[in-house]
């Protein structure tokens, strides 16, 4: 038999009954083992070739828990951060106007500037156009300010890049990020007729504090607007398709609230797979808005974070986490980090990062413009500062490296900031616990299998 090693890759942690979860970020598996295998799992890891449960040892090592001694994990991880990295596919993220009908406290965006230009409309079906057959697919993310302020915009220019990959035969797919106030029915039809299936739309908690945190620009709250929208959404026939992400920035004064939260999410959402959850301290992205709620904040203070997430956890209801569920195998990469990875903003300058959008202080986001012909002149000596990866010991030793290869945050990589780590390693063992509420994505180990 194969000598074992126990995989660099795995992370341990328990749910509420004392069973262990397991997770591997090189083979993105998660398992959940009863409490009783507990003995036989830490007797493995410090030996794995120690005599015990046949069935147990064959399936961890299916699962990439175990490995052959002579696996040289961290050339495997570099090879798939390769692979990752290099993906011809042709990341859009237009943003059509940085224009707002908000007043989020937390914004980080200035809210001017004018709206896209036909021309540069017309720049970006070109560029498509003209470069279509040196990608294997197109992704569209609409961003800004808001977005469906030019609806018609994103409509025009969804429908005519679908038509060019669907006349090329590539994989299309779009999202939009939209704070959903104008997302009525209609609009929702518009939008999933011309290729958009994917929206992520922020309903901040209780009526009180999301209208505190996201009202229109003259004071006028918008929670009940937003929840009619999502409930007429819901009621569309359940063979129609799509995935909206619904996310909560959570400030302190919500996490004694959390638990009521989640229970009204589940009674008017939880039956319908479409709809996934998902929440987020409220951060300091910067501006000046965010000052306003500074004592608010729960910043990155681990017992906040406990309080949080316990919340949550203490409601023992499974949310439909799938954003956790991707953090954790289908996102390693930030996309500001990927090549053919482009913001095409309103102006028609081209950039890497939407955190930076509109920060004067960054002029490294700013890597080029596209031309009327549809070229994008790019400063490729901008464009390679983003393709680069944290390869210090520390990362390279991390349990999290076959997953964000290093390469979560390269903004701040590029800034000089610490805060260079994903959200899904510094708070995954609350991610897992949440995960393990429920059985849909993890599985239990029997060794009544087979």
């Amino acid at each position: 038999m194969d000598k074992l090693k126990y995989s660099k890759f795995n992370y341990k942690t328990e749910d509420k009954a004392g069973n262990i979860v397991l997770y591997n970020s090189l083979y993105k598996t998660i398992r959940k083992y009863e409490k009783k295998y507990g003995v036989d799992i830490e007797a493995l890891k410090l030996n794995p070739d120690v005599q015990t449960n046949s069935k147990l040892v064959q399936d961890m090592q299916s699962c990439g828990f175990f490995v052959k001694s002579d696996v040289d994990e961290i050339m495997i991880s570099e090879f798939a951060y390769l692979q990752e990295v290099s993906k011809r596919n042709l990341n859009l993220t237009i943003v059509p106007t940085m224009q707002c009908n908000f007043d989020c406290a937390y914004c980080y965006q200035e809210h001017g500037g004018g709206f896209m230009s036909e021309q540069i409309q017309h720049a970006i079906v070109r560029h498509v156009r003209k470069n279509i057959v040196n990608y294997t697919s197109v992704s569209l993310s609409w961003f800004g300010g808001e977005p469906l302020l030019r609806k018609d915009i994103v409509v025009k220019l969804s429908n005519e890049i679908r038509e060019v990959c669907k006349k090329h035969y590539k994989p299309f797919n779009a999202m939009i990020t939209t704070n959903g106030y104008a997302l009525d029915l209609e609009t929702f039809n518009i939008l999933l007729d011309c290729g958009v299936r994917y929206f992520q739309i922020t309903l901040d908690g209780t009526k009180e504090i999301h209208d505190k945190q996201r009202a229109l620009k003259n004071g006028s709250g918008t929670f009940d607007r937003i929840l009619q929208n999502l409930l007429d959404i819901k009621n569309i026939r359940k063979n129609i398709q799509f995935k909206i992400h619904l996310r909560t920035n959570v400030a302190k004064e919500m996490i004694p609230k959390l638990g009521d939260h989640v229970r009204f999410l589940h009674d008017n959402f939880g039956d319908d797979e479409r709809f996934t959850f998902f929440f987020r301290q409220v951060f300091d992205w910067g501006g000046e808005r965010v000052n306003s709620m500074r004592n608010s904040m729960i910043l990155n203070q681990k017992n906040e974070l406990d309080s949080m997430y316990r919340a949550l956890y203490d409601t023992d209801i499974p949310l439909n986490y799938y954003t956790y569920f991707t953090d954790l195998f289908y996102n390693p990469i930030c996309y500001a980090g990927m090549l053919y990875s482009y913001i095409i903003n309103w102006d028609g300058r081209i950039e890497k990062c939407t955190c930076e959008s509109t920060t004067e202080t960054n002029k490294f986001n700013h890597i080029g413009y596209l031309t009327p012909e549809g070229k994008f002149n790019i400063d490729i000596n901008k464009e390679a500062k983003w393709i680069i990866r944290n390869n210090s010991k520390d990362c390279q030793e991390c349990f999290m490296r076959a997953n964000c290869f290093g390469a979560f945050c390269p903004k701040n990589a590029l800034i000089g900031s610490d805060n260079c780590c994903p959200i899904s390693k510094t708070d995954i063992d609350w991610y897992l616990k949440l995960l393990a509420l429920g059985d849909k994505f993890i599985t239990t180990f029997s060794e009544r299998e087979g």
